[in-house]
């Protein structure tokens, strides 16, 4: 057993699930509107202190170098809708039903990069993603879940 396995295992495994309520996980280019409905499902009881929802695009560069655009950077305990306040706690085989909505520019976004076209754009072979970093008080911010889903650029 590793040492950061010993360690997690003194702090405590998480047990928390997150799956997405889309039927696809496609970003449409001309849409300024984003939905990302989530569910958070504990397997013990937990205190989220915040939720940070980031949607963001990479490419890679010359020399296996990354570039990244970050198109909408939220902290969940400022953007709550108002039936839920921060910290959360969420007690064992408990849902939570976040509604996640961004609102970005794609096409625009994109102009940095000089992709000026829905074509540029899927030829430009970009890698889209939504990334939640979950604080969970029990942890001690030491291991908190970082989840990340694919998004398919759509025309």
């Amino acid at each position: 057993m590793s040492f950061l396995s010993k360690i997690k295992d003194f702090v405590g495994f998480t047990g928390l699930k997150v799956e997405h309520k889309r039927p696809n996980l496609e970003l449409p280019y001309n849409s300024t509107q984003f939905d990302f409905p989530y569910i958070l499902q504990a397997g013990h009881h937990l205190d989220i202190t915040d939720i940070r929802q980031t949607v963001r695009v990479q490419r890679s560069g010359f020399d296996a170098c990354i570039e990244e655009l970050v198109l909408a950077d939220k902290m969940a305990s400022k953007t709550a809708p108002e039936n839920l306040h921060f910290p959360l706690a969420v007690e064992k085989g408990e849902q939570l039903h976040y509604p996640l909505n961004f609102e970005f520019d794609l096409a625009e976004a994109l102009k940095k990069w000089n992709i000026n076209s829905v074509e540029d754009a899927l030829k430009a072979n970009l890698k889209f993603e939504v990334l939640l970093q979950i604080d969970i008080k029990e942890t001690f911010y030491a291991f908190d879940p970082e989840v990340r889903f694919i998004l398919e650029l759509k025309a």
